[in-house]
């Protein structure tokens, strides 16, 4: 990235380093950062959630990807996914022994995150065993066109992110990466969004769903009560944690 990148990381009570654990990526939505579990308190409601049931232990790391949709951005100034992948994870790793990847590594994200989650999951797909997506815009050309057009398109400078996509660009389109790539197609994938979430991510949730359930994929969807909100999506995170490295059943 060219400058100091912050990150922090969540470990489960009464952790310490003799204990190896799985790693959790945990990527943030825009405007958020590396603080959100202490900001919206999501450490405190796991740490309560650890010490009375019995949820999946996980070393949770948590970057700070500024509003850049976890991108390498085709106009070079900026790798995110790389910064994660490539510098972030190592020094986790290294500072939390972690069990390995990419058996034992998960990426979840929200809104944003869950944008990058997916992208991470795809073109990340030797890295990480499952993919967490909650409340995520999921977008394929004409939806992003639709949908960072106009005056989004002053605010988030998609050309310089994703440069010129089509909808033969397969590469930035999930309803093709995740139905026809083999490496895919098993992979542990987790979709939730909000009763009360924004009107085009609820749209687009529940068609991607339909598109991975024609194509019979293996998922986990569904809707939580709540809106985009991180007091909705703590307890998402831990279904998740639950669903990823427990008992899916």
């Amino acid at each position: 990235m060219g400058k100091p990148m912050a990150y922090s990381v969540y470990t489960p009570p009464n952790w310490s380093a003799s204990e190896t654990l799985p790693l959790v990526v945990m990527l943030h939505g825009g405007g958020g950062d590396h603080l959100d579990f202490d900001r919206y308190d999501v450490d405190l409601y796991l740490d309560e959630l650890y010490r009375d049931s019995n949820l999946p232990r996980a070393v949770i790391a948590l970057p700070d990807g500024e509003v850049g949709f976890w991108e390498n951005w085709a106009d070079g100034s900026r790798s995110y996914r790389d910064w994660v992948v490539d510098e972030m994870m190592v020094e986790v790793e290294k500072a939390f022994p972690t069990i390995g990847c990419p058996d034992n590594c998960h990426v979840m994200g929200v809104s944003m995150g869950g944008h990058g989650a997916l992208r991470l999951g795809y073109l990340e797909a030797d890295t990480f065993a499952s993919v967490t997506a909650i409340s995520a815009p999921i977008l394929n050309h004409e939806q992003t066109e639709e949908t960072f057009g106009g005056f989004m398109g002053l605010l988030i400078p998609t050309k310089r992110i994703w440069g010129a996509i089509d909808d033969s660009d397969r590469k930035h389109n999930p309803y093709v990466s995740w139905t026809e790539d083999a490496a895919l197609r098993q992979k542990s994938l987790f979709l939730s969004w909000g009763t009360q979430d924004h009107k085009t991510i609820i749209r687009n949730n529940e068609a991607f769903s339909a598109h991975l359930a024609q194509s019979d994929l293996p998922f986990h969807a569904g809707t939580y009560e709540g809106g985009h909100k991180w007091i909705y999506w703590k307890k998402v995170i831990a279904q998740a944690l639950a669903y990823h490295m427990g008992d899916q059943g």
